[in-house]
């Protein structure tokens, strides 16, 4: 268990400090782009009446030298059931995230691709597509 941890801690970190990743002279390099733009998370309409939230409480980035995508979660919405497919080749992931936790590093293969990453709650979905 304390291996997990530490693995998760060390991904997270490696999430938040190849996010600004510098040249020498403390400028950003121009032929090193660790991370893509902000992964744009929306909210899905259900069948549910209510009002949509005006704030989506989820942000996410593709981290190119972890091959990973960085999840943060902006409100503790519980449970939160996490697809991520590659359009293009078929990957297939999922899986649950308790979103209390905060913040949370999941890889991927890296392979080229349209992707699709979904957030399921009991009663809401937020989701967002990106290129590789």
């Amino acid at each position: 268990m304390r291996k997990l941890f530490l693995l998760v801690l060390m991904l997270s970190m490696g999430c938040i400090g190849y996010s600004a990743l510098a040249g020498n002279d403390g400028e950003p390099s121009k032929d090193s782009k660790p991370v893509s733009p902000p992964i744009t998370i929306v909210y899905i309409p259900a069948d549910v009446p209510g009002a949509p939230r005006s704030v989506v409480p989820v942000e996410c980035e593709y981290n190119t030298l972890l091959q990973s995508i960085c999840v943060r979660f902006l409100a503790n919405l519980g449970e939160v059931d996490v697809t991520i497919e590659n359009l293009t080749t078929g990957e297939y992931i999922s899986g649950t995230l308790n979103s209390a936790n905060g913040y949370f590093v999941i890889p991927i293969s890296g392979s080229q691709g349209i992707y699709e990453i979904r957030f399921e709650t009991l009663s809401e979905t937020f989701g967002g597509t990106f290129e590789i």
